[in-house]
């Protein structure tokens, strides 16, 4: 495979990456703090969308292995899963454009149901799970017959390049969001929604236009049921899948707790909110370098068990939010991602070290297996952290009203103590014209924003414990030595 070709193929990950991201960060909060969804009700539509990409991740894969067309296994699926994607993308961020919102005045619901409002949000972000796992498991899969097996690290590193490139760009996204698109700024959401939409149909058209796989190369295919049956049999798999599921239940209910956190507690500005994503990106950087110096001079297992411990530790801290001082914010961040950051680091290679292992032990090649099945209960898991989500926020009693900078400038316009200057008066026209949602109106802010901390510390713990009789670590480099 030429150079020119692995960068193809690597580029296609930006788009889709960048759009799995964004919605993985923003459509809690959105739903809940903007368009005023029951936090029930928005973590139930979530847990669905969940348990259906834990099937058509796995499902579709399989499906597309089994397929030939005249322009060979994988195409088809890019041909309908990137625009599928991308206009599902879309739907789920511009219920408002429909009148589908809700609008609350003191707690009290003016305008919208739930009911109709939880259908929209089902639909479309089960939609999007969906084509998620119809368009990137068969384009992974599309990998071992475009390249030999002594190019796919290198393959595998531009993959990487552009995740990271997409990371940083939903970052600066998430990070604003709270301040830049609420209020007039919600006539900007259908432009960000759509450009996210078209770049991700973009990066795929060149791979699908430009690579094509040998139809005469044989790729064997397992036998399904056997290789399950083999890969159940693994415990230590299993008890690492248990363990990750724990953690991801943690780190989900965290995703979703963040940016409400960060605007209604923190009630930081635009410039805060900048200063706050560089500080992520950053330690995330400098801390991948610290944890994996680490983990060559311990052991993997012995980096990851620190930073989760450390991370325990801090997390419970969100209590002291409602303590008016920026810099606990800066801190508190700046901790979290410090300790978080070994959770993107790890994972994959500790599944990749287990299918070697299998392999080594067996002589049989049981990579992708090994690798598809892990998606079945880390998204089972993560819908049940769906679900505590929404049981946080409906459960526990609220703060009272606090004013952040949206809703501070909704009273102002309101009031008619300024006079907008002409290009603001624009905006603030298009916003009302664009579904008739110009104004964020102050409404409770939920305690679950400050208890989200000390909950997660309980899934925490309990994967913790079942980490510590979990084997991570496997003198692949000697095994192999000696094999040879």
């Amino acid at each position: 495979m030429k150079k020119r070709d692995k960068i193809i193929y690597g580029s296609g990950r930006f788009g889709s990456s960048l759009l799995l991201q964004l919605v993985g960060f923003l459509n809690f909060y959105l739903y809940f703090e903007i368009f005023l969804l029951d936090p029930w009700l928005n973590g139930v539509a979530n847990a669905i969308a969940m348990l259906v990409i834990a099937y058509s991740g796995f499902h579709f894969g399989y499906i597309s292995d089994k397929i030939k067309t005249r322009w060979g296994r994988r195409k088809p699926f890019i041909l309908i899963g990137s625009p599928g994607l991308a206009i599902t993308f879309i739907m789920l961020f511009i219920p408002h454009l429909f009148g589908l919102h809700i609008v609350k005045v003191l707690g009290f619901t003016v305008s919208g149901d739930d009911i109709t409002l939880f259908i929209y949000k089902t639909i479309f972000i089960s939609s999007f799970n969906f084509f998620y796992g119809f368009l990137l498991t068969p384009y992974q899969s599309w990998l071992p017959e475009l390249t030999e097996e002594h190019e796919r690290l290198e393959v595998s590193a531009y993959q990487n390049l552009f995740n990271v490139a997409a990371a940083a760009v939903s970052s600066v996204i998430t990070f604003t969001f709270p301040v830049a698109f609420t209020g007039k700024g919600m006539a900007l959401i259908p432009y960000i929604v759509l450009v996210c939409g078209i770049i991700q149909i973009g990066g795929y058209i060149l791979p699908f236009l430009a690579l094509q796989e040998d139809m005469e190369k044989f790729v064997a295919q397992p036998e399904l049921k056997k290789e399950l049956k083999v890969v159940w049999e693994n415990k230590n798999y299993l008890g690492w899948q248990f363990a990750q599921g724990l953690f991801s239940i943690a780190f989900t209910i965290i995703i979703n707790s963040m940016l409400g956190f960060i605007g209604n507690i923190l009630m930081f500005n635009s410039f805060q909110l900048l200063i706050a994503a560089g500080m992520l990106v950053l330690m995330t950087i400098i801390m991948w370098k610290t944890w994996s110096d680490m983990s060559k001079k311990k052991s993997k297992h012995w980096s990851l068990s620190i930073s989760l411990i450390f991370f325990t530790l801090v997390i419970p801290l969100s209590v002291f939010g409602l303590v008016p001082n920026e810099y606990f914010g800066y801190v508190y961040i700046a901790l979290l991602a410090a300790s978080i950051s070994s959770w993107y680091l790890f994972p994959y290679a500790i599944i990749a070290d287990m299918a070697e292992d299998d392999e080594l032990r067996t002589g049989e090649k049981r990579a992708g297996m090994y690798t598809g099945f892990n998606s079945i209960p880390l998204n089972v898991f993560q819908a049940v952290a769906m679900l505590v989500s929404g049981m946080i926020f409906s459960v526990l009693p609220s703060l009272g009203y606090i004013l952040n900078d949206a809703n501070k400038e909704t009273i102002v316009l309101l009031s008619g103590y300024i006079n907008l200057p002409s290009e603001d008066q624009i905006v603030f026209a298009l916003s009302y014209l664009l579904g008739n949602f110009s104004l964020v109106l102050p409404n409770p802010v939920s305690s679950g924003y400050i208890w989200f901390g000390p909950i997660t510390v309980i899934f925490m713990i309990l994967g913790l414990l079942v980490f510590r009789t979990v084997k991570i670590d496997f003198n692949l480099e000697e095994r192999r030595k000696s094999k040879s």
